[in-house]
């Protein structure tokens, strides 16, 4: 038994809506959308640098970073950012937040950035104390 699809046995539908997605936003969307997430990118990284005891690691080329903190508890920040709503992408080697960056995160920077800063002093200061929740891959 042969299989005629690009995709094998399984349904053809997810071809299918990459194609139309690529249709609709063409070239120019794609490179609209991926200036969005590059200054999301560099607006979150130049916001957590600026946030006492955080600093990000590396410059990486893509829509992706990580941060971390040699002095905070960063499980503790992700546990505080996880309780007010956003949902952190733990790391474990070196400990850190990775941030894998979208289109629908440039609207939303300065919260972010507000909830990080607001909840580091929390972490800080002992109100915020991590529940030793494990990065989970």
């Amino acid at each position: 038994h042969q299989s005629t699809t690009i995709v094998g046995t399984r349904s053809g539908g997810a071809v299918a809506a990459a194609w139309a997605v690529m249709n609709y936003l063409g070239e120019e969307g794609y490179v609209r959308l991926t200036r969005d997430v590059m200054q999301a990118k560099r607006n979150l990284m130049e916001g957590i640098n600026e946030i006492d005891d955080l600093e990000t690691y590396g410059d990486p080329d893509l829509g992706i970073f990580t941060y971390g903190s040699p002095t905070v508890d960063i499980s503790a920040v992700a546990d505080g950012l996880a309780d007010v709503g956003w949902y952190p992408n733990r790391l474990t080697e070196p400990p850190g937040i990775q941030m894998l960056l979208f289109p629908t995160h440039l609207p939303v920077v300065e919260e972010y950035l507000s909830d990080v800063s607001y909840i580091v002093d929390r972490v800080k200061s002992g109100d915020i104390v991590g529940r030793g929740t494990e990065a989970t891959y």
